[in-house]
Order: structure tokens, then C-alpha cells, then sequence
């Protein structure tokens, strides 16, 4: 017989009629030329912004609608026309190691690529990023952002490294059904549940990495000839073995049971294997300074752990890949510190819910 220790339905599951959260933020009540001094401090949680002078001095609007969705987050956000910039500073600051697909319901987006201007299209697709720098401009526009934890999709997509800026064009039917696909999932989430939610996450979450696998619009040159299975196994090999120092490209092929060349041809739109060593290995440092529980260590015990040899190049790659040293990092992130190191004010709403992501 179970006992009601170990019988599965013991207590009741809150979750089944508990609304997932959500929260607003708006500056419509705020004196026109405070409005946009206010959004700018409240969006530095993602973005940098910027706009003209009359846009900024004059009655500027900005709504943002969000909800978290299991470990998802949605949002619905409306402005006029700004400069947007992710920097490797807001990088740093935030931690964030997601992708953000955003639709634009409204208005559109436009950024340069490579020397090639690029827009986003209304009722189009673009998928960021989070750990990667980004710079693009919008006008007055509407659109709705889905933020995904790495580690749920990136493992799946076949083209892994290149989908920071991927442009999708809403006449590609795949993108059509993510899109509808957001668009009823805002419309019905102030009526969903917290149960409800965390059934829909996985779906959600499938349907954003068919739609990234099997579109063509936007892609780059494609790694159609690798198995997808093959680049999980070869990311796994060097997740495990990041501790050490002289790990190769070599070495990693040998364990994968590729040739060199086709560990190369694997990582082409990483950058590169050794750049997507280096890149693994600064994230989780990163992870580690930002860890409590690891405070007592010291900073170069947690890069030699993860495989940087030298002291003084370990600081400099930190650097330049966040934008300050990983002393600063780890005191701006410390709960003693100050982890709004770059963007001073208190955090709230769905600033706290992307920082906490």
C-alpha cells in the first residue's frame, strides 16, 4: 500500500489553478521629458538605447506586458523609434546566455551585417543571441520577444552557431506557425496557469527549433552534411574536458572519431573550435565568479580549473570578451555587491525575472 509519504497525489498541485506571473510597465504616467530617462534605465536590463532628441524630449511612449511561462519568458513590447545596442558591458552585467526570438507585429527593425544592411520586416522574425553583442535601430513598432534558456534549444539546432541576427521572412510556412504560435500564446496567457504553462514550455520550445532547423529563408551557408547527433557529441566532449590546458582540436577529434578537417567544418559557424573552446570556457568562469558558493576561491583557482594557464591572458580574454576584469565581474554580481554595476536603480518586474532567468 503507498502511504501518504509515497503515494504520488499526497497533496494537492497548486500549480493546476495558480496564474503564471506576469508583469507590466509603462510610462504613460511619468512628465513627457522624464519618460524616456525612465525606459532607458528600466530596458538597460537587456539593451542600451538611445534615440533623437525630439523623441526623447517629447511625449514618449513605451509599454512592456510579460509573463514567465514555466522557464520561459514572453513578452509583448511597444516604443517609438530608438537605437538599440547589446553590448559586451550589458553582457557582463546581465549573464544572460539565451535566445530571444522576436516577432514584429508592427514597424520594423534594421540592422548592418558584414557590411550589408539588413531588415527585419513586419509579421518577420529575429532571433539574438543573448551572449553575443548586437547593434540595430527600429521605428515606431509593436513586437513580441521569446526568451529561451539556452541549454533547452541550442543543443537541437543544426546550424548551432549561426543563428545570432538569422532574419526569417513571414512567407516561409514554418515561420508562419512560430509565429501564430507566439501570438496565441500571449493572447491566452493571462488566463493560463502555472501547470498549463510548464506543458506548453517543451512544445514551445520544439516548435522554435523546427522552425530554426527547417526555414530557409535568412540561413547562411548551411552544415546540411553533419549530423546534428555528431556536433552534440563533439560540444559534450569539450563541456567534460574544458579543465584541461592542452586540450586540442586533435585531441577532441580523436574522442569524437572525426577528422580534424571535420571538426573544423563542424565548428565553422562557431568561429572556429578553438574560439568556441575559449568562448565555453570564459561562460563558465563567468558562471563560477557569479556563484555564491564559490566566493572563498580565488578568481585564477577558478580559471585554472577551467582550463586557462596564464594568469594575465585568462584577464585579458575576460576582458575583452565582458568588457571589465573578472574581479569587477565577480563583485558586481556578488549578493554583497552591486549587480547593477553598469545601470545603477533598483530592479523590479520583469527586469528582476530576466536577470534571475
Amino acid at each position: 500500500m503507498f502511504s501518504h509519504l509515497d503515494f504520488p497525489f499526497a497533496g494537492p498541485d497548486t500549480t493546476m489553478t495558480t496564474p503564471i506571473p506576469r508583469t507590466s510597465f509603462s510610462v504613460a504616467d511619468i512628465p513627457d521629458g522624464d519618460r524616456f530617462a525612465i525606459w532607458r534605465e528600466s530596458i538597460s536590463c537587456i539593451f542600451e538605447v538611445d534615440a533623437q532628441k525630439d523623441i526623447r524630449d517629447g511625449a514618449f511612449s513605451a509599454q512592456l506586458d510579460a509573463y514567465m511561462m514555466d522557464s520561459l519568458f514572453l513578452a509583448q513590447t511597444s516604443s517609438l523609434q530608438q537605437n538599440w545596442h547589446r553590448s559586451s558591458a550589458t553582457i557582463a552585467n546581465d549573464g544572460m546566455d539565451h535566445v530571444m526570438i522576436q516577432l514584429f507585429q508592427k514597424g520594423t527593425m534594421a540592422f548592418d551585417q558584414q557590411g550589408s544592411a539588413t531588415t527585419v520586416p513586419e509579421e518577420g522574425l529575429i532571433v539574438f543571441d543573448l551572449a553575443r553583442e548586437a547593434k540595430s535601430i527600429t521605428n515606431e513598432f509593436q513586437n513580441l520577444s521569446l526568451v529561451i534558456p539556452r541549454a533547452l534549444i541550442e543543443p537541437y539546432l543544426a546550424q548551432i552557431g549561426s543563428q545570432h541576427l538569422r532574419v526569417f521572412s513571414s512567407e516561409e510556412p514554418m515561420v508562419r506557425l512560430l509565429r501564430d504560435h507566439m501570438k496565441s500564446l500571449y493572447s491566452v496567457a493571462s488566463d493560463m496557469t502555472e501547470a498549463q504553462a510548464r506543458q506548453l514550455s517543451s512544445s514551445t520550445v520544439g516548435l522554435a527549433t523546427a522552425c530554426l532547423n527547417g526555414t530557409l529563408n535568412g540561413s547562411p551557408e548551411n552544415d546540411a552534411g553533419i549530423p546534428l547527433a555528431q556536433v552534440a557529441v563533439a560540444r559534450k566532449v569539450i563541456d567534460e574536458n574544458l579543465h584541461l590546458a592542452d586540450l586540442s582540436p586533435d585531441d577532441i577529434a580523436k574522442m569524437v572519431g572525426v577528422a580534424r578537417s571535420k571538426l573544423y567544418q563542424m565548428f565553422e559557424f562557431s568561429g572556429g573550435v578553438v574560439r568556441y573552446i575559449r568562448e565555453r570556457r570564459l561562460r563558465r568562469v563567468a558562471d563560477q565568479l557569479a556563484n555564491p558558493a564559490l566566493g572563498h576561491r580565488p578568481v585564477y583557482d577558478i580559471a585554472l580549473a577551467n582550463g586557462f594557464a596564464n594568469a594575465s591572458s585568462f584577464t585579458r580574454s575576460f576582458k575583452d570578451r565582458f568588457g571589465i576584469s573578472p574581479t569587477e565581474y565577480r563583485r558586481a554580481l556578488s549578493p554583497a555587491g552591486d549587480r547593477a554595476y553598469f545601470h545603477p536603480g533598483a530592479r523590479s518586474g520583469y527586469e528582476a525575472w530576466l536577470h534571475g532567468l
